[in-house]
């Protein structure tokens, strides 16, 4: 009984260390630019979602998964696809922009809709200073003027 008591309070112990190892980790924020989260014109109106996203700490790099609701509503039948851009940037610490991605979505609408909703997919993948810390960098989403 002891042996055993001793090799559970072994494998705890171990648990516990490898659980600090990486209890620092964190992940960059992830927002839309408020003034940047809707566009409007004549023929239609487009905001953002929900979102959420997951990280990857490998290889001394810091990897950023996620996806973003958009939805859009016609405000006049003349068009059935759109092209609209949004953009994906990363900002370190100091608040310099590292990367930035732009992406027009093709929005397209069947015969008589007039409000659809589409799921996209972004990733970002970079180093930090702090030994994988990420929590003071950010991912800034919002649409393209």
């Amino acid at each position: 009984m002891r042996y055993i008591f001793t090799i559970l309070t072994t494998l705890l112990l171990f648990t516990a260390c490898a659980t600090k190892e990486y209890s620092g980790l964190a992940c960059p924020n992830i927002g839309i630019v408020q003034n940047l989260n809707t566009v409007t014109t004549k023929d239609y109106k487009a905001e953002f979602g929900d979102f959420s996203g997951k990280c990857i700490f490998k290889d001394n790099s810091v990897s950023v998964k996620g996806k973003i609701e958009l939805a859009l509503k016609q405000t006049d039948l003349a068009e059935t696809t759109y092209s609209i851009p949004i953009f994906f940037a990363l900002v370190d610490p100091e608040g310099k922009i590292l990367e930035k991605k732009i992406e027009k979505l093709i929005f397209a609408f069947d015969k008589d809709a007039r409000f659809i909703i589409q799921e996209e997919k972004f990733q970002f993948t970079f180093h930090t200073k702090n030994n994988f810390n990420a929590q003071n960098y950010e991912i800034l989403i919002g649409f393209q003027k």
